[in-house]
C-alpha cells in the first residue's frame, strides 16, 4: 500500500474520528473505506442505496395513501 499525506481542518479530523471510533475502525481504515465505497469506484453500493431509497419513498407514498 502506498502513503498519501492530506491535510484537513481540525473539525473534520474529529468528526473522522468520532466516525471511525463508532465503527471500530482506526482514522486510516475508515478513510480508505469511504474512498473506495464512493459510486464511482463501487457502482454496486450507490446502486443498492438507490434500491433502498427507491423502496422508502415507495412505502411512504404507500403510508401517505393511507
Amino acid at each position: 500500500m502506498r502513503e498519501t499525506t492530506i491535510r484537513l481542518d481540525e473539525e473534520l479530523i474529529e468528526d473522522l474520528d468520532d466516525e471511525a471510533d463508532e465503527k471500530g475502525m482506526t482514522r486510516s481504515a475508515y478513510i480508505r473505506q469511504i474512498l473506495t465505497q464512493r459510486p464511482e469506484v463501487s457502482p454496486t453500493t450507490a446502486e443498492s442505496l438507490k434500491e433502498r431509497l427507491d423502496e422508502v419513498e415507495e412505502r411512504i407514498g404507500e403510508l401517505e395513501d393511507g
